[in-house]
């Protein structure tokens, strides 16, 4: 018997990617594109399970779900959530809504397919019976109901998928902390030769006979502390931006150094968001015609762009860019940073460098591979005197 999935998300790519996902198995699916169609289509479809995301227009994920709750009938549905925030405050709500699993954007279409499988069998089309993928075998059997001494079902275990050095996340820690302890600063970044090199690297010696015994140390006295703060920024995004590529992509980003990677001069796509909080910021994604076409072949699963396909383009990278920021934040959060962010502005530019924020401080990555280049510039202004 076909299963029934209701996918709920106001992007249209997140609709595709969910879409092909399942498509290989014996499922009907039906798609909403906010919290009020999503309701609707619940009450009329009657799905055996809801891939629901959180922010949508009219009605967000949380208040279409506490509304379907309402309802006997669908007091057990099974949903997973699907978001690019992953704060604390989101996930207990969840919880209370009896919320089975969630996903956070980046996700990759194997962790989809294994968790649908947790919840209701599924069969590829071809087969008469059997799991829907190789894992399922590993999987507990379908439409086991939480219990309380199920922890994987009556727990939302949370687990980004984001890997983050305990190093970036002290460094973090110290940054906002209302009193500053330079010498903890100091003797975290001494641990870690990733941020050792960043530091030393973007913030280079003066010209001067005693540059040979440049330390930390000076490097932060000379510069200020909002240095750490651009060095604890830069870290965080950066590694979002390569999780999003590898999962969303299936593209491994290397990193390399600007100067030695071409810049995609001329006109090419470039994403803009701005964010504000504790700090001000903008972070800005500089992509080559070659590399926009690449990454929105493989999100679109096509070959080749047709004539006047700018538009796919920029949804494209519109959903990537707010699933990097979504990621991003949510590890600022964790760090006690609270920030909002702007929607993606998605250009056809030829700027080669952008305006930082006012009184802002920058750095520039370059990562590069067989299919796509892309150049990430962040932008800070770590006092953000107007912020409450």
């Amino acid at each position: 018997m076909s299963v029934k999935i209701l996918g709920v998300d106001d992007n249209q790519i997140i609709r595709f990617v969910v879409a092909a996902a399942l498509k290989p198995y014996d499922c009907t699916i039906c798609q909403a594109t906010n919290g009020e169609e999503g309701l609707a289509a619940a009450l009329d479809e009657k799905p055996d399970i809801i891939i629901l995301d959180i922010s949508m227009p009219k009605m967000d994920g949380i208040e279409m779900l506490t509304k379907l709750r309402e309802y006997q009938d669908f007091a057990q549905t099974p949903v997973i959530l699907l978001t690019a925030w992953s704060g604390q405050e989101r996930l207990v709500q969840a919880k209370n809504l009896a919320v089975r699993d969630y996903l956070v954007k980046p996700f990759k279409k194997t962790e989809l397919i294994e968790k649908v499988g947790r919840i209701v069998s599924l069969e590829l089309k071809s087969v008469t019976s059997g799991p829907l993928s190789p894992t399922a075998a590993l999987l507990p059997p379908a439409n086991t109901p939480a219990t309380a001494g199920n922890s994987k079902n009556s727990e939302i275990v949370k687990d980004y998928g984001l890997s983050v050095p305990e190093s970036v996340t002290r460094l973090a820690r110290l940054v906002t902390s209302q009193e500053v302890d330079l010498a903890e600063i100091v003797r975290v970044i001494n641990q870690d030769e990733a941020l050792t090199t960043r530091l030393l690297n973007t913030n280079p010696p003066p010209n001067t006979d005693d540059s040979e015994i440049y330390t930390v140390e000076e490097a932060l006295i000379r510069n200020g502390i909002g240095c750490v703060f651009l060095l604890t920024m830069g870290d965080l995004v950066k590694r979002a931006l390569v999780k999003t590529f590898q999962d969303m992509v299936g593209i491994n980003l290397v990193a390399g150094k600007p100067g030695k990677i071409p810049f995609p001069y001329g006109t090419h796509v470039m994403s803009e968001v701005e964010f504000s909080g504790r700090m001000l910021g903008k972070i800005n994604l500089h992509f080559d015609r070659r590399s926009a076409i690449n990454i929105t072949c493989r999100i679109l699963g096509v070959k080749t762009l047709k004539s006047g396909s700018d538009q796919q383009t920029n949804d494209v990278f519109r959903e990537m860019t707010n699933i990097v920021v979504g990621n991003f934040l949510s590890n600022l959060a964790d760090a006690g940073l609270h920030s909002r962010f702007s929607s993606p502005n998605i250009t056809h530019s030829t700027a080669v460098r952008v305006s930082p924020v006012s009184g802002g401080i920058t750095e520039r990555f370059a990562y590069t591979s067989v299919e796509a280049s892309v150049f990430l510039d962040i932008s800070i202004d770590p006092w953000n005197e107007k912020s409450v």
